[in-house]
C-alpha cells in the first residue's frame, strides 16, 4: 500500500494514525488542514486549497493523506489503495474532542499555521452527540466508493490494524 487516506470525525485520531503508519513506512503525509487553514483559523480560498491538494497528491508516489473530505473527496477516496475510516461510538469522540482541546487550547498543533490553537464548544460537542459529522463521510463513500475500504469501530480495532500492518 502506497497511498493511504484516513478518515473520520474532526477529533478521532486520523493524525496520530497517520503519523504512526508514517513511521513504520516512512510514507510522507500530507495534512489536509495544513492546505485549507491560514493563521488565526482563516480559511484557504476553495479552489486554491483544493489545487494545491491535487498538486501535493500528484507530486507524490506514496503519500498518507487524512483530515477533511470536503475538499477533494474524490481523489482521497478514489486515488488511494485504502482507506481507513475511522468510525467510532459518539462518546469515544466527544472525549477525544475534550482530550486534544485540553491538550492544544494553549499552543497549536504541529500541522495548523500560527493563531490556530485549538477550540472547543458546546455546539461543537453537541453536533458531535447528535452525530452530524458523520454525514459527510457517509454521503462521499456512497458517491465514490473506495477500492479498498477499512472501517476501524474503535481503539482496540486501530491497534490490531496496526500490529499487523505490513507495507
Amino acid at each position: 500500500m502506497q497511498k493511504i487516506s484516513i478518515i473520520g470525525v474532526s477529533g478521532i485520531g486520523k493524525t496520530t494514525l497517520a503519523r504512526k503508519i508514517s513511521s513504520k513506512t516512512e510514507i510522507p503525509i500530507i495534512y489536509i488542514d495544513s492546505y485549507i487553514w491560514e493563521e488565526d483559523w482563516k480559511l484557504v480560498d476553495r479552489e486554491k486549497a483544493q489545487s494545491d491538494l491535487r498538486s501535493a497528491l500528484s507530486q507524490h508516489k506514496k503519500w498518507i493523506i487524512e483530515g477533511y473530505l470536503n475538499y477533494i473527496p474524490e481523489e482521497i477516496l478514489l486515488r488511494p489503495d485504502i482507506v481507513l475510516y475511522l468510525k467510532f461510538n459518539r462518546w469515544i469522540v466527544l472525549f477525544r474532542n475534550i482530550k486534544r482541546w485540553l491538550k492544544h487550547r494553549k499552543h497549536k498543533r504541529d500541522e495548523l499555521p500560527n493563531g490556530c490553537e485549538e477550540r472547543l464548544s458546546l455546539e461543537r460537542l453537541w453536533q458531535i452527540f447528535r452525530g452530524d459529522t458523520i454525514e459527510l463521510n457517509e454521503t462521499a463513500l456512497k458517491k465514490y466508493p473506495p477500492r479498498k475500504l477499512v472501517i476501524l469501530s474503535s481503539p482496540s480495532e486501530v491497534k490490531n490494524f496496526l500490529d499487523n500492518y505490513t507495507s
